[in-house]
């Protein structure tokens, strides 16, 4: 898919655009499902019991480089603002564009580091977001 990838807060005005930092973004499905293995011998042989709650969970996780460092006007510092924002706004979304879907989201965490020599390079910088709708 191409086209851009973005988390912003019209509301608060914070936008991170990471399209150009090597961002690769996973859709990440769950179905948990309760295995429960059954007796041999019984008619079922050696097969198990599969229960499906439908417990279902979707995530997205962006995987991408950050290249200005962790000063006030970089894509990091915006990040940071966009992780802090439920705690003043508990209804606002983050809206995530990725190619032409934008998705509301909630960031489920952050995490960020440089290594010694790389001055403000940030590689392998992980954002994991959950789709939610505000009620």
């Amino acid at each position: 898919m191409s086209g851009s990838v973005k988390l912003e807060n019209a509301l608060l005005g914070y936008t991170a655009d990471l399209t150009n930092l090597n961002c690769s973004v996973q859709y990440v499905y769950n179905n948990p499902l309760f295995i429960m293995p059954t007796p041999l011998g019984t008619p079922l042989g050696d097969a198990q019991l599969v229960v499906d709650f439908k417990l279902i969970s979707v995530r997205y996780v962006l995987t991408f480089d950050l290249i200005d460092g962790s000063g006030t006007s970089s894509v990091f510092n915006s990040i940071l603002n966009l992780t802090t924002i439920f705690g003043m706004v508990s209804t606002a979304a983050i809206s995530f564009t990725w190619g032409a879907r934008v998705i509301p989201v909630k960031i489920e965490s952050f995490v960020a580091g440089t290594q010694a020599g790389k001055f403000d390079y940030m590689p392998g910088c992980t954002l994991t977001l959950v789709p939610f709708k505000t009620l």
